[in-house]
C-alpha cells in the first residue's frame, strides 16, 4: 500500500479490505455451520466437539491465509482485523484516513456477510435449529452474560 501521500485515498486497497474480511467471515461462519449446525451428518462422523472446533479454527485460520497471499491480501496487506489496522496505526505504519478506510471496509464486508446469510440461510439457531426474528434483541443477545449486573451471593441486596 502506498501510504506516503496523507492527502490521498486508497479506495482500491480499502474495497480489498472489504472483499478480505468478508470472505474471511464467511468461511468461518460457514465452518461453524457445518462442524456445528442442527441436523447435520458432522456430529456423526466427528463426535468430539473439541476436535470439531479445532477444524474450525483450523479453516477460519486457513481462510486468513488465502487472503493474505492473494492479489487481493497483496494489495492492501491483509489486515482483515480492524485490530490489526489499529495497531499499524499506533505504531505509525499508517494514516489517519487509511486505518478509517481499512476498518470500515472490514466493518462493511463484516455486516454484508452476516445479511447475506441471514437472507439466504434464514433465521435459525445453528445449535438447536429454531427460528429467530433477526431484529429480535433478546435472542441476539440471550448467551451474553454481564456478571456486573447480576446478583453476587456475597451481597447484601
Amino acid at each position: 500500500m502506498n501510504s506516503s501521500i496523507p492527502n490521498q485515498w486508497h479506495w482500491r486497497e480499502y474495497f480489498a479490505e472489504f472483499l478480505g474480511a468478508a470472505f474471511n467471515i464467511f468461511i468461518g461462519l460457514s465452518a461453524i455451520v457445518f462442524n456445528f449446525g442442527y441436523g447435520l451428518p458432522i456430529e456423526q462422523l466427528v463426535p468430539d466437539s473439541s476436535i470439531r472446533r479445532l477444524i474450525t479454527g483450523l479453516i477460519f485460520a486457513g481462510s486468513g491465509a488465502i487472503v493474505a497471499v492473494s492479489p487481493i491480501g497483496k494489495l492492501s496487506g491483509s489486515h482483515i482485523n480492524p485490530s490489526v489496522s489499529l495497531a499499524f496505526w499506533i505504531h505509525g505504519k499508517m494514516h489517519l484516513r487509511d486505518f478509517v478506510g481499512f476498518v470500515i471496509g472490514q466493518f462493511i464486508g463484516a455486516i454484508a456477510v452476516g445479511a447475506f446469510r441471514l437472507f439466504t440461510l434464514g433465521e435459525r439457531d445453528v445449535l438447536t435449529g429454531k427460528l429467530y426474528h433477526a431484529f429480535n434483541y433478546p435472542s441476539i443477545f440471550k448467551n451474553v452474560k454481564l456478571p456486573h449486573f447480576q446478583h453476587h451471593p456475597h451481597s447484601n441486596r
